[in-house]
């Protein structure tokens, strides 16, 4: 998810919604660096995704880990689920896809 694509964002700090800027219109917080990590996030997933197209599902893991280091949650889960499919590490990827859907992703 880019940065750039997001219309607004929820401050972290006191939860209001705006559209994107370098700081929050109520609490004065400064979402620079929430705007970095976004980036960071999408940055990974698009590469992660490039390598496991290419079919390099090892090279492909630790971008998907970056992910979700980033920004933890089932999109995150599911790449490293699919990094390890494409790698045919097969118990590896049912444990990971089991996580995603007992966290009800």
């Amino acid at each position: 998810m880019s940065t750039e694509g997001l219309l607004e964002i929820r401050c972290p700090t006191c939860g209001a919604r705006q559209e994107w800027t370098s700081t929050c219109r109520r609490c004065k917080c400064d979402l620079r660096l929430l705007r970095t990590a976004l980036e960071a996030y999408e940055q990974n997933r698009r590469e992660c995704l490039r390598l496991l197209y290419a079919g390099f599902g090892r090279e492909a893991l630790a971008h998907a880990q970056t992910c979700e280091r980033l920004r933890p949650g089932p999109h995150a889960q599911k790449l490293v689920a699919l990094c390890h499919l494409v790698d045919e590490n097969w118990a590896r990827a049912i444990e990971c896809a089991r996580s995603v859907a007992a966290d009800g992703g």
